[in-house]
């Protein structure tokens, strides 16, 4: 979850690189489902909803995993459980279909208490049928050592100061766009899966993902809560050759602008996620024109 005075650290409650552009094909399709946002935060039309369309499209087009469908059928039942993103509270749905390659994420806004966002993967809870129908229920059939969820949940903050940009942030506001995508790795399974648990070492707060290791040169230093990078942890903007703040630190200040880094990228391979390969500087302009060029993020008391 991000936090929200200067810096506000975030909060888990668990815890379009140009496809158009370019035909590319990408295995994985990220859905925000708006269908539990009671307030209309993401009403369509706002501009709330146009940066979550930019970070939807952002993370399909990075996700190359293909998951196996959860479809009910007989004696193969199940019970999808998550927080509700604008009640905060339990929320259970009896045998639901997720199409294959499929994320389904609810998102809404609530009174975070300072927070900026916090979101999580959801449950599933196996009521029925035999032992492939659970490893399709449980991890969408990506195997031992892989995190393959159905999707989950994810709330942002209804009384942040919001800045609405997706390629850099507004003096005095917290971006929109950077909060999402950084509780989107919450949802991957960032800090909260046992696959990134695996390569914690608790002992000296490192991770020692061996994607994450190569790419920032040794082990990474991890916050106190061993679930985010250590603050100020920096790494080159994936795509890019500019340096940036992971978007996977725990804090964003006003005016920040964090995009996916190379390390953010890697810890996602470290965890069992397929990417697609990085795009050159060429496509990555045409997929920032494409956007429309919108978007910000969450907070840091000492910026």
């Amino acid at each position: 979850m991000l936090p929200n005075p200067l810096r506000f650290p975030l909060r888990s409650s668990c815890a379009a690189l140009a496809i158009a552009a370019t035909g590319a094909a990408h295995a994985t399709t990220v859905t925000f489902d708006t269908s539990r946002d009671a307030t209309g935060f993401f009403a369509q039309g706002t501009e709330a909803k146009a940066v979550l369309d930019a970070a939807e499209q952002f993370l399909s087009d990075l996700l190359d995993d293909e998951l196996e469908a959860i479809i009910p059928s007989g004696a193969n039942s199940w019970q999808m459980f998550y927080t509700d993103p604008t009640f905060g509270i339990p929320t259970f749905e009896v045998n639901p279909t997720v199409a294959a390659d499929t994320l389904v994420v609810y998102v809404g806004a609530r009174d975070l208490g300072g927070g900026l966002g916090e979101a999580g993967p959801g449950a599933s809870i196996y009521t029925g049928g035999d032992q492939a129908w659970l490893d399709t229920v449980e991890s969408r059939g990506e195997g031992a050592g892989d995190f393959g969820p159905w999707g989950g949940s994810l709330s942002v903050s209804s009384t942040a100061s919001w800045d609405y940009g997706t390629d850099q942030g507004e003096a005095g506001k917290f971006n929109l766009y950077s909060t999402i995508i950084h509780e989107m790795g919450h949802v991957l399974g960032l800090g909260l899966s046992d696959s990134w648990n695996a390569s914690v070492n608790s002992a000296t707060d490192e991770f020692l993902g061996s994607a994450s290791v190569a790419e920032y040169g040794g082990a990474v230093p991890l916050s106190f809560d061993e679930g985010h990078w250590e603050e100020g942890t920096t790494s080159t903007i994936f795509g890019t050759s500019t340096q940036s703040e992971t978007a996977f630190d725990p804090t964003l200040a006003l005016g920040d602008f964090k995009p996916y880094t190379d390390l953010d990228v890697a810890a996602l391979q470290d965890i069992g996620w397929d990417i697609v390969p990085e795009p050159s500087q060429g496509i990555l302009l045409l997929w920032v024109a494409a956007l429309g060029l919108c978007g910000r993020r969450r907070p840091n008391p000492n910026r």
